[in-house]
């Protein structure tokens, strides 16, 4: 019979008991009736590729299907230990007759067998726990093992729990395992087994009567979502949030917990196909560890908002799994492959935590094949049971730049330790949550506006930390980062040239902008906290005042030391259209407040200085004329233009800066012309009563605010020699 591809509409990845729900049937057919079934997600959707069409495919589960034995007996819950309904149940699968239950009543009996040589009459302690589970890997049949391995992991004296099954098959009071016997009791008749020659005319006269039709909708509604089936109250557990019940589940006050039966069969039979493995992966080195499929420790990163409600009710999360789409049609092999590897590759280790998980997905460092990733949190919501939370569908594209964060790793592990720290304080979770929330927006949506968006948490971090001396003697300030950073976070935006440009300045006696940011000090070839500090002038508050205490600070430093040069040179340069936009406030300066911290980090010492400015070509007409008479004052080389011979130094008068600051931009302006006028240049201008010509352009009073901090900005040779084309009179021309 020839392939078909059906479209399981009830099969979608989320909630999570439909993904569960798609595996399960996809491993149920391919291992009972269709070996060369084949699956895959396409528009959101499951689909089988088999020779079973829906009518066959509804046959097979009707009247065919054999469930796997799940079984629990260390549970108190289980059947096993009282005579409740989940005994009772127990009790009904041992005492049919029906081949389709003959492995379970095999495994039931096993069971039954190692607790009586354990000799156990009630549910076991601890250590009986652990001699019971191994008893059961043990003598369970080969069809039972499957469960077993998926429900835990013995790994030397430890035993290993994987949060798909809460602690061995139950979460909280609720226990899986009778669930799912329950649930089968209510689907397949007990009392008149098909057998091996019964017509598929037959068996549907069967479902039709005996009270099976209700079975028939319930099937056709799980794998179709069509149909008019009524739901049972049954209890679903952590796979269906929206279906727990409980306060706001419905209109009112409180609803119950609605299922269908064989949501919940389907949705267990495919979580065996995560099984763990005993690993050296997750544990310490040299130690072994449990390693559970696509399964990593959880992090804040991208739903830290969740986690905090849930510890503000005393929950807590207890892990993540990161659950594969794949759109090419995949054998029961390849996908048992898959999801029992179920791991992620960052750099040449494994993911640890949903950020690594992320940002392997965005480096490519997955299994390949994967379209998507739906990420699920299991997190504690009421009382002790578990809620799988969707935390968002991760796309597999390729991130180029998620190798820069390799750099950021170990500073970023002892920040995250400090912040594990029992007196963590909530200013250091705050960055460490916005730092991750920044990286994994990366590597769910790109671009370099999000790699600004990690400079620029990085750099309230450090801010953080800098800020409080006990921080200090904690953590180290960030090393370096290379300048592969800052080709990839830029954006274009005036902002980031401006801050790339204020980051990049240095000197070699003066020092670097850093340290005029935070106490920090460049000694035996790293960062290290600078106890005195002197230099550290900035302050919480304006960008402009910050930025003119900097000016200031470098100037008083200069003549400290007696040098004759002015500490502004930088390695790179903005363009005078963002100078300008910055002298009127057109820039967001709180943005480029923070470029500025997160760029300081920046090794700039890896870049040569180049004087010349071969950057893009930069217009000068159009900037205010009293920034560019006060810039050639204060440039950190000699000044050149047409018609000199020789470069002449200017030495500025410090009282221009007082002069500015007191919001006497006239004043200051006429100093700066009278500067440069005694230095042997000629201002453009009317000629004064002693003989000096004086600038007679208009000052625009929106400069105030922003002029001083303009000054600090560096500026080519190239672009000092276009401001003279518009204060300065040529040296060949006469004046009459």
């Amino acid at each position: 019979m020839a392939s078909s591809d059906l479209a399981l509409w009830g099969c979608p990845p989320e909630p999570l008991a439909n993904y569960l729900k798609a595996l399960g049937v996809f491993r149920l057919v391919a291992e009972q009736k269709d070996p060369e079934a084949r699956g895959f997600w396409r528009n959101e959707t499951f689909h089988l590729r088999s020779k079973l069409d829906q009518a066959s495919l509804v046959d097979f589960f009707l009247n065919e299907y054999q469930p796997t034995p799940i079984l629990a007996p260390w549970n108190g819950a289980s059947g096993f230990w009282d005579r409740t309904t989940a005994g009772q149940a127990l009790q009904k699968v041992e005492q049919s007759t029906s081949p389709r239950l003959e492995t379970y009543r095999l495994a039931i009996g096993e069971a039954r067998k190692v607790i009586a040589r354990l000799k156990l009459s009630k549910k076991p302690s601890k250590d009986e726990k652990k001699e019971l589970l191994r008893l059961c890997r043990v003598n369970f049949p080969e069809e039972a093992v499957r469960w077993l391995d998926a429900a835990y992991l013995l790994a030397g004296e430890e035993v290993k729990y994987p949060p798909l099954f809460g602690t061995g098959g139950n979460d909280g009071k609720l226990d899986f395992t009778s669930n799912f016997i329950q649930n089968i009791l209510q689907v397949i008749d007990l009392a008149i087994p098909p057998g091996p020659g019964t017509s598929t005319k037959e068996r549907g006269r069967r479902a039709a009567g005996n009270g099976q039709k209700a079975v028939r909708d319930w099937l056709t509604l799980a794998l179709f979502g069509s149909g008019d089936a009524e739901l049972q109250e049954s209890a679903i557990g952590q796979f269906h949030p929206g279906g727990v019940g409980g306060p706001n589940a419905i209109q009112g006050f409180e609803g119950n917990s609605l299922t269908n039966p064989w949501d919940f069969i389907l949705m267990l039979e495919g979580a065996l196909f995560f099984v763990g493995s005993v690993t050296w992966r997750f544990g310490a080195e040299g130690t072994t560890g449990a390693a559970f499929p696509f399964t990593v420790q959880s992090t804040t990163a991208g739903w830290g908002s969740l986690v905090e409600m849930g510890q503000e009710k005393g929950g807590k999360a207890r892990a993540e799994m990161w659950l594969p789409l794949w759109e090419k049609p995949a054998s029961f092999r390849e996908v048992s492959y898959l999801m029992a590897e179920g791991r992620a590759q960052l750099g040449r280790r494994q993911a640890r935590n949903g950020l690594d998980f992320a940002r392997a997905v965005a480096g490519l460092g997955t299994d390949r094949g994967i379209k998507a990733f739906y990420r699920y949190g299991f997190l504690m919501r009421s009382g002790k049971a578990h809620l799988a939370t969707i935390l968002g569908r991760l796309p597999v594209e390729l991130r180029p730049e998620v190798g820069l964060l390799e750099e950021l790793d170990p500073w970023l592990t002892t920040f995250r330790n400090q912040v594990g720290d029992d007196e963590g304080s909530a200013s250091l979770r705050r960055a460490l949550r916005a730092v991750e929330d920044a990286i994994y927006a990366y590597c769910l949506y790109g671009g370099a506006k999000r790699i600004q968006d990690i400079l620029v948490a990085v750099g309230e971090a450090e801010r953080v930390v800098a800020t409080g001396a006990k921080l200090r003697e904690k953590l180290r300030p960030l090393p370096g980062l290379s300048l592969r950073w800052v080709e990839a976070a830029d954006d274009g935006s005036a902002e980031f040239r401006l801050a790339k440009a204020l980051a990049s300045m240095s000197h070699p006696i003066i020092g670097p902008m850093r340290e005029y940011l935070e106490p920090v000090i460049w000694e035996n070839g790293r960062w290290s906290w600078d106890p005195a500090g002197h230099k550290n002038v900035w302050r919480s508050g304006d960008l402009s005042r910050n930025l003119a205490a900097v000016l200031q600070r470098r100037l008083l430093e200069a003549g400290r030391q007696g040098l004759e040069d002015i500490p502004l040179t930088g390695r790179v340069f903005p363009l005078f259209r963002d100078i300008q936009r910055f002298l009127f406030g057109e820039v967001d300066g709180e943005r480029l407040g923070d470029l500025l911290w997160a760029l300081a980090g920046v090794n700039w010492s890896e870049l040569s200085p180049d004087p010349v400015w071969r950057g893009e070509v930069d217009e000068v007409y159009g900037i205010s004329r009293a920034y560019a008479l006060l810039k050639l004052v204060f440039l950190p080389y000699p000044l050149l233009y047409d018609g000199l011979v020789e470069p002449v130094v200017i030495r500025p008068d410090a009282t221009i800066l007082t002069r500015l600051q007191a919001g006497d931009l006239s004043g200051a302006v006429g100093m700066a012309a009278r500067t440069l006028n005694a230095a042997g240049v000629t201002v453009l201008g009317k000629k004064s009563r002693n003989t000096f010509f004086a600038p007679d352009f208009v000052i625009d009073p929106r400069e105030a605010k922003n002029l001083t901090a303009a000054l600090l900005l560096p500026i080519s040779v190239k672009q000092a020699k276009l401001l003279t084309k518009i204060v300065l009179r040529p040296k060949e021309q006469k004046i009459s």
